[in-house]
């Protein structure tokens, strides 16, 4: 794993195409390819899926949302601790 820093929207776009894992904030996890990143929000493809390291309460439902393609995850960036390129 490589870690994607710093977490803007150009740096991450040079990943489109590629696995990566979000690590949110609250210890959620989503695994998926990296669709684009555009509009403060990172799009995940429908290879994501997910795992839950935190607490069950303490994940808002709206972290990770549906964008308008149903099998493409949304992410807000300012939701995310730590992005890492799978290689």
């Amino acid at each position: 794993m490589e870690q994607i820093y710093p977490l803007t929207e150009q740096r991450i776009q040079a990943y489109a195409g590629m696995n990566v894992c979000a690590v949110l904030k609250t210890g959620f996890r989503q695994f998926g390819l990296l669709e684009r990143c555009s509009g403060g929000a990172v799009y995940m493809g429908e290879a994501a899926s997910t795992t839950n390291y935190a607490k069950k309460q303490q994940i808002p439902s709206s972290k990770i949302s549906a964008a308008s393609d149903k099998n493409v995850a949304k992410i807000e960036l300012s939701d995310i601790a730590f992005l890492l390129l799978l290689v």
